[in-house]
């Protein structure tokens, strides 16, 4: 029998490789522990192959190069140098056919472009801005003309566009799609919105993190964290929403937002009255991972059995007893990783407790605020 080649070989493993990962879609076996482990096999192969014959290939070319050096002789460097010469020469040609080819393209592609936009009036300043502003504002400038005074501005202290249907501003997600699905497909696998996606299920099985069906259903990722795994050490699940005070960690530096919008422990009134905490006290919120001091905020619209802790706080870490006194959630979370490599911000099992141990937690206004080194506040 004919052997076949190397392109058809591989055109062969391509086509199983597909075959194989859509077979646990056909047989409802994608999410078990047999075709997981499988998948994750395959995987780790791949990726130690593709390793070697990226460390391989360049050793090869070398032995090809150096046996064809070899058996020219004499003429073998007069032939290097004109092949080197002409490699660099016909780079350096095409980088610069590149650079004037697209100076003398794009300008007419894309003038008529930032020309229409700007004709259109989209966009317009937002302060009028008068000779007399730039004068007292101590700077250099041409004045303009805008929506609002920057008297008017500071009096408001805001502004709020006037917006009229289908003006410039408006954004339509998907609106090309909906119009014409066929002409502009969705970036998807079957061009279209996807509520059975084998290709996302796919994706994250093959990272090895976890596993997820193709249709969205509830499961327990993690037998280690999340509802349904509190024990009688850390019976309460954390949750970590977003502060008021900053955007994840920016800001988080700025004295007047501290003040106005502290980092504290929220947790339900049933659960604060269960271990005599009340509003104010200082708690020690505490994970198999680390320990956070912060003040209480008891609500009666928190669920039971679930804390909240605000994401992005800055991290001060007290060196004797290695509580944070800066209330950064991450210090009691896993460092674990969960679908797509993402880590796992909700159901991190904690304990809450009243704190009366030797630290004092100061409010967050007056807490100092640690900087990198080399940077002057």
């Amino acid at each position: 029998m004919k052997q076949l080649g190397l392109l058809i070989r591989l055109i062969i493993g391509i086509i199983a490789g597909i075959l194989i990962g859509m077979c646990g879609q056909w047989f409802g076996i994608a999410d078990t522990a047999f075709f997981v482990t499988i998948i994750r096999l395959l995987a780790t192969f791949t990726s130690l192959f593709s390793t070697f014959l990226s460390f391989m290939i360049p050793l090869i070319i070398l032995s090809f190069i150096t046996v064809s050096m070899a058996e020219l002789g004499k003429k073998a460097n007069r032939l290097f140098g004109l092949t080197l010469l002409l490699a660099y020469g016909t780079t350096v040609i095409s980088g610069l056919l590149t650079f004037f080819i697209g100076k003398a393209v794009l300008p007419g592609l894309i003038q008529p472009i930032t020309g229409d936009v700007l004709e259109s009036n989209a966009f317009e300043p937002l302060f009028t801005i008068t000779q007399e502003d730039i004068n007292a504002l101590g700077v250099e400038g041409e004045p303009q003309q805008g929506s609002i005074t920057i008297a008017e501005f500071k009096e408001k202290g805001c502004y709020k566009t006037q917006r009229s249907k289908g003006d410039a501003l408006t954004y339509r997600p998907f609106e090309a799609f909906i119009a014409d699905p066929v002409a502009n497909p969705a970036a998807t696998a079957s061009g279209k919105f996807e509520i059975y996606s084998a290709t996302l299920s796919a994706v994250v099985s093959s990272l090895g993190y976890s596993a997820i069906p193709p249709i969205a259903k509830w499961q327990i990722g993690d037998p280690e964290q999340g509802a349904g795994t509190q024990t009688d050490a850390y019976p309460l699940l954390l949750w970590t929403p977003h502060s008021l005070r900053r955007s994840h960690t920016v800001n988080d530096n700025v004295v007047s937002l501290r003040e106005a919008f502290p980092q504290e422990c929220f947790m339900s009134t049933v659960d604060a009255e269960a271990r005599g905490i009340k509003s104010g006290d200082t708690v020690l919120m505490t994970s198999p991972y680390g320990k956070v001091l912060r003040p209480a905020k008891v609500l009666p619209t928190i669920v039971p059995g679930a804390v909240a802790l605000q994401d992005g706080a800055w991290i001060r870490i007290d060196e004797e007893t290695g509580i944070d006194l800066g209330g950064d959630p991450n210090i009691l979370q896993a460092p674990k990783a969960s679908g797509q490599a993402s880590q796992s911000w909700t159901g991190t099992l904690v304990q809450v407790e009243k704190y009366d141990g030797p630290l004092t937690l100061k409010p967050d206004k007056d807490m100092p605020i640690v900087m990198p080194v080399g940077i002057e506040e």
